[in-house]
């Protein structure tokens, strides 16, 4: 998987008991641009100290090569070099509550709204990193409410979107959208279940659906037909269910991390599955308890034998493809703060989640923020936009 995105999830959920869907295919949309507003400075600089910036972390995705956004409760910044240096690009009148999605490709940007009357979405685009935006309108109207949405983006005028329809916490109904003129016309596709969407050409995808990803399937033919991937489970996770997150390829080789659970109880093991065939066929290469319990676990894959896992023990990696794993020493890290991993350029980033509570007990505050480190996970620095 080429290192331009990280589908970001901001779901928000909406439990209702029905759902109606009125969507349209091929439908004309209008659009307007806008400016962003000129940042109060071209850039903020890094400093090296790990001090932390006290910017509230939402979410972060990788764009290219050394590109990155994130979303902070400022607002959208970008960075083209591998966050040395932050850029604030959120369109005018984008507050970061009513952003539910961003996806980049290199400088093309979509960020999905829902609209102010709940039943819609909206599209803000960009192909020059966020200097401009143009505004756009989805089709279909989700008269019950959206449960979530995802947006996967390949290139300016190639994107997907994912909608789950609210109904109950138990189910999983969703709608896809595809656009191959950059939102000016959709098409709906099938989907098995609502879900985040990893395409790696016009043709051939994943998605991982279902309440807690516990779905995973394979498109090669963009989206309108999918099947069902069915993965050996492992010895000692023969009872377990499966969460499964995006595959990673590098060449013909993919690499698959899948955390197999037991619901309230533990322990949670990561299996790590590999292909030499850009994924069509998957064999168990690896594994590691990870956790007590859980659903998901962050995992770093950081080349084809080469992978990263938080433990309840801490930060461990294996070298030769999950024969062994080993303790990571780390530096500037707690390992047990990182919430997920995101490769950007040849740097390793760590999204991480600190809390603290006062004596009593009775006030708590919590922040998201991000490390970065340049050596492969040894030393960490913090970055937040």
């Amino acid at each position: 998987m080429t290192l331009r995105r990280l589908v970001a999830l901001i779901a928000t959920a909406v439990l209702i008991a029905s759902c109606s869907v009125a969507a349209q295919t091929g439908s004309s949309i209008e659009s307007q641009t806008i400016d962003s507003p000129s940042p109060t400075a071209e850039a903020t600089r890094l400093e090296s100290s790990g001090t932390s910036t006290s910017r509230d972390l939402i979410d972060v995705g990788s764009s290219g090569a050394n590109g990155a956004w994130a979303l902070t409760g400022h607002g959208l910044e970008v960075t083209n070099d591998a966050g040395l240096t932050w850029t604030d690009v959120t369109p005018p009148g984008g507050s970061p509550a009513g952003i539910k999605a961003i996806a980049f490709a290199g400088s093309s940007g979509s960020i999905l709204t829902i609209n102010s009357d709940g039943t819609t979405l909206g599209l803000l685009q960009t192909t020059d990193d966020g200097k401009t935006w143009t505004t756009k309108s989805l089709p279909g109207s989700y008269v019950d409410g959206v449960g979530g949405v995802w947006i996967d983006q390949l290139n300016e005028q190639d994107i997907w979107v994912s909608v789950r329809i609210a109904t109950s916490s138990a189910e999983s109904i969703g709608v896809g959208l595809r656009t191959l003129d950059g939102g000016n016309t959709w098409k709906t596709i099938n989907l098995p279940s609502a879900g985040p969407l990893f395409f790696v050409d016009e043709s051939n995808g994943w998605s991982a659906g279902g309440t807690v990803g516990q779905s995973f399937y394979r498109t090669t033919d963009g989206g309108d037909s999918w099947v069902a991937v069915t993965l050996p489970a492992p010895s000692e996770a023969k009872d377990h269910s499966p969460s499964f997150v995006e595959p990673t390829l590098i060449g013909p080789d993919a690499v698959l991390p899948v955390s197999w659970n037991l619901p309230n109880s533990g322990p949670l093991v990561v299996a790590f599955y590999t292909s030499t065939d850009s994924g069509a066929s998957w064999q168990l290469s690896g594994t590691v308890q990870a956790a007590p319990g859980g659903y998901t676990t962050p995992v770093a894959v950081l080349g084809s034998s080469r992978w990263l896992v938080e433990t309840a023990n801490g930060l461990v990696e294996t070298t030769n493809a999950g024969q062994a794993f080993s303790q990571v020493d780390v530096s500037g890290l707690d390992p047990n703060s990182i919430a997920r991993f995101l490769s950007v350029g040849d740097s390793l980033w760590a999204v991480q989640q600190n809390g603290s509570c006062d004596v009593t007990k009775t006030t708590c505050i919590s922040a998201t923020s991000l490390s970065i480190s340049t050596n492969g996970g040894s030393t960490w620095l913090d970055a937040s936009p």
